[in-house]
C-alpha cells in the first residue's frame, strides 16, 4: 500500500465545518482510500483550521502560501491527489517549484471548473477575460504536471482527453497508457439515519409535503423555473412546501445574484414563508441526512448549456443517497442515470408548466414516490465511494510518473510546446524579424542540414528557439 496525500481545496465535513462539494469529495476520497489500506494524510487549507483534530485522519495544517510547508508535506508521500479546483496560479507555481519532480501527481478534475467558472463571470468584458485568463494560467501548468487524471463522467473523460492531447500530455509515449479514468462522486457506505426532526413540525406542519432543494442557487442553476412551477402546484396540492437550503455559499465561492433574484421573485408572488421557505444557513454535512429523510421529493433544475452537459451534480448524488424521488432537468449524465434506474422524472429546461405537472403527479402518488425511493436506494449501493474509487485505488497501489515526464527529450519537446501565453505572443509577432533574418531562417530550413542530421523534431525545436531568441534580441 502507499502513502497518499489528499489535498483539499476547501473545508471538509467534520464537526461544525460547513463543507461544499469539493471538500466533501476530498474527505470521502481520503476515507475510501484509507479503508482500502493506504496510509492517508488529508491536507486542509490553513485559513479555515487551527490544529483541529479529525477522527481517522492525520491532519496537516496547510497554507497555500507557505512554500516550505507544501513541499514538506508532499515530498514524504508516495503520491499526491491535487484538485484542479484550487484555481490559483500561485498554487500551481508553488506546487511545481516546491514538490519533488519524481512525485506521482494525480489531478482530480471531477469538476470542469474552467467551463463552470464562465457562468460566474458577471463583471465587465475586460475583467471577465482577465479572470478567465488567470484561471487558465493556473490550470494549464497543473495539467502538464499531472501523471494520472480522474474525472466524473464519460463526457468529461473525452473533454479532458482533448485538452491533454493539445497540451502534449497525450503523446506517442502515453498514447497506450491509461492517463484519464472515471471516478464519479459517490455516496457513503452507511445508509442515512434520522436522528432528529428538522423540517416537519419545525418549519412546516407535520402533514405537509416537502420538496427539497439543497445547495447554492448559483448562476448555472435555474431556481426561477421551480418557483414559477410552485405557483401552479399549490393550486392543486395545498400542503406542498418548497424548501431552499443554503442558497448562498458560506465562503462566497460563487456569486449570490441568482439567490437574490430567486428570493425577490418569491416575495413578489407572496409565497415567502407560506409555501416557499429559505434556510440560508448551511448545515454540516453529517446532519443533512435528517433533511433528506423528512423530505418527500427533491428537485434540481438548470438550463441546458455546455456546463450542464459536462456536469455531475453533487446535490443530486446526495438525493440518491437520501433515498429521495428526484425531478431533474435533462442534459447531463446524472439525469440519464436517474432515468435508467427509475428513481425520478426528467423534465425539459425552463418549462414551469411541465415541471408543475410532474410535481403534482408525484406529490399525489405516494406509491410511485415510494417505488422511486426504493430504486434510489438500490442505485446508492452501486455508487458508494468504495466502488467509485477503484481506478484511483489501482493507481495508488502502483504510483508512477507518466512516461513523458520520465523522458528528457519529451520534456524538451512535447511538454514544452505549449508553455506560456507570453511565448505564444512572441511566436506570433513575426513582424519583429527583419527581412535579412527571415532570409537566413528560410535558408536554414531550406538547406535541410539540421533536418538530415537530427530529424524533424530537433529541427522544429531549434527553429523555435532561434525565432524566440531573435525576437527577444530585437526587443532588447
Amino acid at each position: 500500500m502507499s502513502k497518499v496525500l489528499v489535498i483539499s481545496p476547501d473545508t471538509i465535513p467534520v464537526g461544525k465545518n460547513l463543507a461544499a462539494g469539493p471538500g466533501i469529495r476530498s474527505f470521502e476520497l481520503a476515507r475510501a482510500l484509507h479503508r482500502k489500506g493506504h496510509e492517508i494524510t488529508i491536507a486542509v487549507p490553513k485559513i479555515y483550521y487551527n490544529n483541529e483534530k479529525i477522527k481517522e485522519f492525520n491532519i496537516i495544517d496547510w497554507n497555500i502560501w507557505d512554500k516550505m510547508n507544501l513541499g514538506e508535506i508532499c515530498n514524504e508521500q508516495d503520491c499526491v491527489i491535487v484538485p484542479q479546483g484550487l484555481g490559483l496560479a500561485e498554487f500551481s507555481s508553488l506546487y511545481i517549484k516546491s514538490v519533488r519532480d519524481d512525485l506521482p501527481t494525480i489531478i482530480d478534475a471531477y469538476d470542469p471548473n474552467l467551463i463552470e467558472g464562465i457562468n460566474s463571470l458577471i463583471y465587465s468584458e475586460k475583467e471577465n477575460l482577465l479572470l478567465f485568463s488567470n484561471h487558465l494560467s493556473a490550470l494549464v501548468p497543473l495539467l502538464k504536471r499531472g501523471d494520472f487524471f480522474v474525472c466524473a463522467t464519460e463526457r468529461q473523460k473525452y473533454y479532458y482527453v482533448g485538452i491533454l492531447n493539445v497540451l502534449g500530455k497525450i503523446n506517442p509515449l502515453t498514447y497506450n497508457k491509461k492517463m484519464v479514468d472515471i471516478v464519479p462522486f459517490g455516496v457513503p457506505e452507511e445508509e442515512p439515519v434520522h436522528e432528529r426532526n428538522v423540517l416537519k413540525g419545525k418549519i412546516v406542519d407535520e402533514n405537509d409535503l416537502v420538496i427539497l432543494w439543497t445547495g447554492g442557487i448559483y448562476p448555472w442553476f435555474d431556481a426561477i423555473t421551480l418557483v414559477k412551477a410552485m405557483e401552479k402546484v399549490v393550486t392543486e396540492v395545498k400542503n406542498a412546501r418548497l424548501i431552499f437550503m443554503g442558497g448562498k455559499h458560506p465562503r462566497m465561492h460563487a456569486p449570490p445574484e441568482s439567490y437574490y433574484k430567486t428570493q425577490k421573485l418569491v416575495k413578489k408572488i407572496g409565497m415567502l414563508n407560506k409555501n416557499i421557505f429559505f434556510i440560508d444557513q448551511w448545515v454540516p454535512w453529517y446532519e443533512m441526512q435528517n433533511y433528506f429523510l423528512e423530505a418527500d421529493l427533491a428537485v434540481n433544475t438548470h438550463p441546458v448549456h455546455l456546463e450542464t452537459e459536462l456536469s455531475f451534480r453533487t446535490r443530486v448524488i446526495n438525493y440518491i443517497w437520501g433515498g429521495l424521488p428526484i425531478i431533474t432537468t435533462g442534459g447531463d449524465e446524472i439525469s440519464e442515470l436517474i432515468k435508467k434506474y427509475g428513481c425520478g422524472e426528467i423534465v425539459k429546461p425552463e418549462d414551469p408548466d411541465e415541471l408543475a405537472e410532474i410535481m403534482v403527479e408525484l406529490l399525489s402518488d405516494e406509491k410511485k414516490r415510494k417505488r422511486m425511493s426504493e430504486n434510489a436506494k438500490k442505485l446508492a449501493k452501486v455508487i458508494t465511494w468504495s466502488n467509485t474509487i477503484k481506478p484511483l485505488d489501482e493507481f495508488c497501489r502502483n504510483p508512477h510518473i507518466a512516461e513523458d515526464r520520465k523522458n528528457e527529450f519529451a520534456r524538451k519537446t512535447v511538454l514544452s510546446a505549449v508553455d506560456t501565453l507570453q511565448e505564444h505572443k512572441l511566436m506570433l509577432e513575426t513582424e519583429g524579424i527583419d527581412s535579412d533574418e527571415k532570409t537566413r531562417l528560410r535558408f536554414l530550413i531550406r538547406t535541410g542540414t539540421i533536418f538530415k542530421k537530427f530529424g524533424p523534431v530537433e529541427t522544429a525545436r531549434r527553429v523555435r528557439e532561434y525565432m524566440l531568441k531573435t525576437i527577444r534580441k530585437k526587443r532588447d
